[in-house]
């Protein structure tokens, strides 16, 4: 008797704007549906050449030789996120700059898991069942303060140190690269954006745009978040699990 076992599809919307307060954008974003790869990376605002230490990012996971096993695609694009930082801080020396970093969040994806990494506080979502959650933790001070029960959750999006990341790739700590391995449902969409589209789009607009069967869900975040007069860059990359039904004995 056959029975039918859903695969994976899987279709992307990227977008990125300077944003209205901005005259620059150090954000980059990367879409892969030929890798099942996708990331976004923003440049550390303040600092010197944030767009080049994005850019490298991005650069650096489409080289990636990955392999059919999810875990050897992580160890990968840790690797990768490894050798921008260390290169990174090399370009800092020779170009005698300061903190040359960037955040960076990353998804792969094979069969039905996918893997999550990031570093900083560009974040990744998913709404599953018209359920909205957020995948990863914040390497933030204020997140900190948080997980020690100084300040609230609404408190913190308004602290004055909200923007200040313990993480990056390129900083000058150790790098540490944090990852979440997961099975994928059907219809399950995520998220990957800059602090320029959490900070300035809250959760149920988030969510309505998400859900919505409207073409270029990642385009109509991004504009939402410039509406809202982000004070940032701001990019966003909507990634859906589509089902693929087949047969199998």
């Amino acid at each position: 008797m056959k029975a039918s076992v859903p695969m994976l599809s899987w279709v992307s919307d990227g977008w990125t704007e300077i944003g209205p307060q901005r005259s620059h954008n150090e954000d980059a974003l990367l879409e892969r549906r030929d890798m099942l790869l996708w990331a976004v990376a923003d440049g550390m605002g303040g600092h010197s050449a944030g767009e080049v230490a994005s850019g490298r990012i991005v650069d650096q996971l489409s080289a990636c030789a990955l392999s059919e096993r999810l875990g050897q695609c992580r160890l990968k694009v840790e690797a990768a996120l490894h050798r921008c930082h260390d290169g990174l801080a090399e370009y800092a020396r020779q170009n005698t700059l300061g903190i040359v970093g960037s955040t960076a969040v990353v998804l792969v994806a094979r069969g039905n898991y996918c893997c999550v990494l990031w570093v900083g506080d560009s974040r990744a979502y998913r709404l599953r069942n018209g359920r909205l959650s957020m995948l990863t933790r914040d390497h933030s001070h204020v997140f900190e303060l948080m997980d020690q029960g100084y300040i609230t959750a609404q408190q913190a999006e308004h602290h004055p140190q909200a923007n200040a990341v313990t993480r990056a790739v390129g900083g000058s700590s150790p790098l540490r690269v944090d990852s979440l391995t997961f099975e994928v449902q059907p219809d399950d969409r995520f998220l990957l954006c800059s602090d320029g589209l959490s900070g300035s789009v809250v959760a149920g607009e988030m969510k309505a745009i998400l859900a919505s069967s409207q073409d270029h869900p990642g385009q109509q975040l991004v504009t939402k978040a410039v509406q809202n007069n982000t004070p940032d860059n701001v990019t966003a990359v909507v990634i859906t699990a589509c089902r693929q039904d087949i047969a199998t004995q």
